[in-house]
């Protein structure tokens, strides 16, 4: 591997790995604050009664879950994102749609948590922000959805010339496989917000850990399927790192993509023997024939 490629490759990993603690702070940060909602809410009975607690949208505690949620959401869209400008080699241009998405709906997040805190106590959610909460959804679970699916189809383009020599479908299923996972996550939090549902609360909940668990399983699942061995049509096993020629793909998480571009080299021994035969003539005495002469060669 070049030097050039293996400082790139260091570079990404100190940048991923601060968002990675940033992302688990942030969900120790909401599983503390729900459970201090419980003792508030069920052993303190805060506001008289369990059920005027949890309906008043304004109390501190709910705007402190509430922006937990909204920033590890946008942690994991800007992550996206990056990957999405890192695969396509840098071009600002094909990340412009994605960041002004990623900025609409960190201002409809902001007016969203801005609405709740003016909100009277026992007003329900649906009259205050209904429209703002369902844009929001809305708007993060498409930021996702097309820019992994942009991602993926540029690792497609790229491995489509080499599919005799390796695959890298297992990659794209990882990212599709991810992005799936979050788009149920937030379906099934927008289905219920919209029809009132109170299985809404779970699946809200929810949404904070799976961002950080669908970030870390990209990255692992990536960096396990390298440190495999590829098997080929024919069913024979290569190790993931080729010897004379190897490309790399960069996947924007610190993850590099190696696959061969040409067979190891197989070294091969030729053995080749010289023999001298002495013909005598009458009345000679014999002599002794000329030894073997044996030269073992090697070529690759």
């Amino acid at each position: 591997m070049s030097r050039g490629v293996t400082e790139d490759i260091r570079q990404q990993r100190t940048r991923i790995l601060p968002v990675s603690f940033l992302m688990l702070l942030v969900a120790t940060m909401h599983i503390i604050i729900l459970w201090v909602r419980g003792v508030l809410g069920f052993i303190v009975q805060k506001r008289g009664s369990t059920q005027a607690f949890y309906e008043d949208i304004s109390d501190p505690t709910t705007l402190i879950k509430v922006s937990c949620m909204c920033l590890q959401m946008i942690l994991g869209d800007a992550v996206v994102v990056w990957r999405l400008y890192v695969v396509y080699d840098k071009q600002l241009l094909v990340v412009i749609p994605a960041i002004l998405l990623v900025t609409i709906y960190t201002a409809v997040a902001c007016v969203t948590n801005t609405l709740m805190a003016k909100a009277r106590p026992g007003t329900d959610i649906f009259h205050v922000a209904k429209s703002w909460i369902t844009a929001y959804f809305s708007l993060t679970m498409s930021t996702n959805v097309i820019c992994s699916g942009a991602i993926a189809w540029r690792i497609y383009l790229v491995g489509k010339p080499l599919r005799r020599t390796t695959s890298l479908w297992p990659i794209i299923f990882i990212i599709v496989e991810s992005s799936a996972l979050y788009a149920i996550g937030v379906t099934a939090a927008l289905a219920s917000f919209l029809s009132g549902s109170n299985g809404q609360y779970i699946a809200v909940e929810a949404l904070v850990p799976l961002v950080g668990i669908v970030f870390s399983l990209i990255v692992l699942q990536i960096r396990f399927h390298i440190d495999t061995t590829t098997t080929t049509s024919s069913g024979s096993k290569l190790p993931q790192r080729g010897a004379w020629g190897r490309q790399s793909l960069c996947a924007g998480s610190g993850e590099e993509l190696e696959f061969h571009v040409r067979p190891r080299s197989v070294q091969m021994a030729v053995h080749i023997s010289k023999q001298t035969h002495t013909y005598l003539s009458a009345g000679e005495k014999s002599r002794d024939p000329s030894p073997d002469y044996s030269e073992p060669i090697t070529k690759p």
